[in-house]
């Protein structure tokens, strides 16, 4: 008999780190699980397992992940992450409902959900009354000229508060690197060393970019993962990133801001899957997501 019920973080950690990474992904260790979820500048998550004869064998957690534009308006948002069920057990329907388990526990304290599924739960999400976001959002890679600055730009000298202090609330969108504690968290205590991030002063003015450099097949490249400043100005500001790395192909996911960006020639890799369920708010045209949003 399967049963449902919390999760007990201090007495199932083990259990679920073990549990994820063998079924869903081998980056989550307890050191990777404990900064997604313990760590999170909006609050610990929910979460919920399926047991069977004392075992769990299956989890989800609806990690919260607001969003905010620059008038400080808030909208409460929950992302089902990191749900997954043990191999022998899967096509029983408990991963739906852990889902339908979960989202009960926060009793109703949120404005929409929103989920980035793989290709074999986007179907089901749909069935479950989840929509695809009206802006659809494409992977896409980009040549750009490094000339043509046509303001005075600059980079500023960067230390390990300059980004984690600084007011961040400049967009009219809505976005989640608005909200103080995110840049700190998302980029600076992340596992993951591979984020730059760079202070670029136009007129004075701060924007940042936060961006990494791979490689594929000896081909150098950015991969720009988020930006946060004034988007009318963004082509000067990754003209001067790319200027200052020497490399002028970026990997970037279109959307409302990076579209402003003029590249020589741009060509599409692929959409990408993005649902909304909105239950008390209603934004789907004015909410911008960045490709680190989707790679969490």
């Amino acid at each position: 008999m399967i049963k449902y019920r919390n999760l007990n973080y201090k007495n199932d950690f083990e259990e679920v780190v073990v549990l994820l990474k063998t079924n869903l992904n081998t980056r989550h260790t307890k050191e990777f699980v404990s900064w997604k979820h313990y760590g999170n500048p909006f609050g610990r998550p929910l979460g919920a397992v399926a047991v069977i004869n004392g075992d769990i064998v299956g989890v989800v957690f609806y990690l919260r992940y607001n969003f905010q534009r620059k008038n400080k308006v808030t909208i409460k948002c929950l992302r089902p992450i990191d749900g997954c069920t043990a191999e022998i057990h899967r096509g029983k329907g408990i991963l739906k409902k852990l889902m339908k388990y979960c989202l009960e526990l926060y009793n109703n304290d949120y404005d929409i959900l929103i989920a980035t599924p793989n290709k074999y739960s986007y179907p089901e999400f749909l069935k479950l009354g989840w929509k695809n976001l009206e802006h659809r959002y494409y992977y896409k890679i980009g040549i750009i000229s490094p000339f043509g600055i046509s303001k005075s730009v600059s980079i500023a000298s960067s230390n390990s508060e300059t980004f984690i202090n600084h007011n961040l609330n400049t967009h009219n969108y809505f976005v989640t690197s608005n909200i103080p504690g995110f840049f700190k968290w998302r980029y600076q205590d992340s596992l993951d060393s591979k984020y730059l991030v760079k202070n670029i002063l136009v007129d004075g003015q701060s924007n940042f970019v936060v961006y990494h450099i791979r490689n594929f097949n000896g081909i150098r490249y950015i991969v720009l993962c988020d930006f946060i400043g004034n988007e009318k100005e963004i082509n000067n500001i990754i003209k001067v990133v790319c200027k200052l790395e020497k490399l002028y192909v970026i990997y970037y996911l279109s959307n409302k801001i990076t579209d402003k960006i003029k590249f020589l020639i741009k060509k599409k890799q692929r959409e990408a899957r993005i649902t909304i369920r909105e239950d008390n708010a209603k934004l789907d045209n004015d909410i911008v997501l960045s490709l680190s949003d989707l790679s969490l």
